[in-house]
């Protein structure tokens, strides 16, 4: 009897649970962006925008994409095969080098599979020789310098020693105070140039042994902007920040007429269409004084700018 009930209870809970209806399923969630359909979809606009020869809307997209997006194969196999025309069209628009870095900041390489890395680096190459046969043929220290400091900046390294220190001779100013014995009584002479160096002596030199007086003016005579007039006049004796006072005021008065000078070379020389010289001219003038709005034009050919140098 008891089996015949347990037997009864099992058949019942077995028809229970044929009847019952099946258990709710959640609710599909929309495929994420890193998902294989939201990347396949991606990859198939960027293949249309490229297709369309639309290299700037792709460009926007591929900013657009989460880093994690350019691990994707689909991704990276559009961005491949329309490569060639990506280049051509950015160098057109610039130089190999402003192509480089334009890419170089979407595609970075820690992200890429081989093939694409390898496309970037035979690029970065590409710019790379053609800096260092800008930096050869430059019109002076400052061009040699621009192009020098790119190919290296490139290949990831810092700027080539000989170039920079090419460039910090070429644009030092040495000021030298002639000596004054502790007897004199007057020391009369115009500033000379020496090289590149500024030989600084004063016109009425009033001095003793101990202190030194300076009341006077001292001239500055540098070819071809003429002369720079500076007057110095120290009432109380001269110590060493007075000295050093002194001094960076006659830096600065030697500076003016050199950044002026080689500001009006660089623009006779873009009227001229020389970008070499211009671009010689506009680096010294850099040095010399403020950058010229000129030189930010002109580093929009190489798609950085001179601070980032």
């Amino acid at each position: 009897m008891l089996v015949a009930n347990v037997s009864r209870l099992a058949v019942v809970a077995a028809l229970l649970v044929a009847c019952s209806p099946p258990p709710a399923r959640p609710a599909a969630s929309p495929p994420a962006h890193g998902t294989l359909p939201a990347r396949s979809a991606f990859a198939a606009g960027l293949d249309r925008a490229l297709a369309a020869n639309d290299v700037t809307g792709a460009l926007a997209q591929l900013a657009a994409l989460p880093p994690t997006g350019l691990y994707a194969t689909e991704v990276q196999d559009v961005v491949a095969a329309h490569w060639a025309a990506i280049v051509e069209t950015l160098t057109a628009r610039g130089t190999a080098t402003s192509a480089y870095f334009a890419l170089a900041k979407l595609l970075p390489p820690a992200s890429l599979d081989a093939p694409l890395r390898g496309l970037v680096a035979t690029l970065a190459e590409r710019a790379a020789d053609a800096e260092i046969e800008l930096a050869r043929a430059a019109k002076g220290p400052g061009g040699a310098w621009l192009h020098a400091t790119l190919a290296a900046r490139i290949a990831g390294g810092k700027p080539p020693r000989v170039a920079a220190a090419t460039l910090d001779a070429a644009t030092r100013i040495d000021l030298d105070f002639m000596p004054v014995p502790a007897s004199c009584s007057w020391v009369d002479g115009p500033a000379r140039r020496d090289g590149r160096r500024v030989v600084v002596t004063t016109s009425g030199l009033s001095c003793t042994a101990e202190p030194v007086r300076i009341t006077g003016t001292v001239t500055l005579r540098w070819e071809p902007a003429g002369e720079q007039h500076v007057v110095v006049d120290v009432a109380s004796p001269i110590g060493a920040e007075a000295v050093r006072t002194l001094h960076a005021t006659l830096v600065r008065a030697a500076a003016l007429p050199l950044a002026e000078a080689a500001h009006a070379l660089a623009l006779a020389a873009l009227a001229a269409k020389d970008l070499a010289t211009a671009e010689d001219q506009l680096v010294l003038h850099a040095r010399f004084a403020s950058p010229a709005p000129e030189l930010a034009e002109v580093m929009l050919r190489y798609g950085v700018s001179y601070s980032e140098l």
